[in-house]
């Protein structure tokens, strides 16, 4: 209903058109049974904010967790950080008791927008706290307390765009590379070979035409064989021998010798 007003126009509002659009935001809380003590001074503070600030509107609107309507003022608001400006999305509830009672100011981010943990200013909930909202008399002024929010932006903003999150991979894409997945390779067909650390396969890796590393098995070696057990001639029967040669011609001892050479030689076979 309150579109009527301004909200479908691209020209900027007019003071009556503001003034309108807050008396029927005031009129459709007087219909729920809210009763506002000073609705001259709600509807002078409400037009000050929609002049200061034309992107925010008149509504009404109930806060998280509450069944009560207040009036709103809902939109953004332009605040600025390092020189750039942003249009941080806000609003703005004003209690029945107004200027009594201090407004609640929400921050209010989009669904490609978070919250900055552990805020000071500003809570999980997007509920703003302000030494200038715990300090509010009558004398206060909403557009003053729009004022020190955008201040804090400045120097700490609470609010900022998520970070983008890399597309899902679709289901049939996954069952594909579940199917081409390659199969773990045995070891010796990995890419590196620790042949320091292998006993007796110092220089084993070869490389190959495809830039990889092969394991190459250690070259055959035979074992050595026992050695052959051998008859050892008995050193009395040589003592004995020689005695005998001694007492013997030389054409019996040179025959003699040749047997005793030859059974020497016989033994070592």
């Amino acid at each position: 209903m309150l579109n009527r007003y301004w909200f479908n126009t691209m020209s900027a509002p007019s003071k009556s058109d503001m003034k309108a659009a807050i008396k029927e935001v005031q009129r459709q809380l007087k219909s729920h049974g809210i009763k506002l003590k000073d609705s001259s001074r709600q509807a002078a503070d409400a037009l000050e904010v929609l002049q200061k600030f034309p992107y925010l509107r008149p509504s009404v609107g109930m806060m998280s967790g509450s069944e009560q309507k207040f009036f709103k003022l809902e939109g953004t608001v332009q605040m600025f950080f390092n020189s750039n400006g942003y249009y941080v999305p806000l609003a703005v509830f004003l209690r029945e008791t107004h200027p009594d009672s201090p407004p609640v100011c929400m921050i209010q981010p989009t669904p490609d927008m978070m919250i900055k943990p552990h805020h000071f200013h500003v809570d999980a909930h997007g509920l703003v706290y302000l030494p200038y909202l715990h300090d509010w008399t009558k004398r206060s002024s909403i557009v003053e307390m729009l004022r020190e929010v955008s201040a804090i932006f400045t120097s700490d903003p609470f609010i900022f765009k998520k970070p983008s999150q890399p597309p899902a991979t679709p289901s049939y894409l996954k069952d594909n590379a579940n199917k081409g997945a390659t199969k773990s390779k045995p070891v010796y067909e990995q890419e590196s070979c620790s042949c320091s650390q292998i006993p007796n396969l110092n220089n084993c890796c070869q490389q190959t035409a495809g830039g990889k590393q092969t394991v190459q098995s250690p070259p055959h070696r035979t074992p050595p064989q026992p050695p052959v057990a051998r008859n050892t001639p008995d050193v009395n029967q040589i003592q004995k021998t020689m005695r005998a040669l001694g007492s013997c011609s030389i054409g019996s001892a040179m025959a003699k010798l040749l047997t005793f050479c030859r059974s020497m030689f016989l033994h070592q076979i």
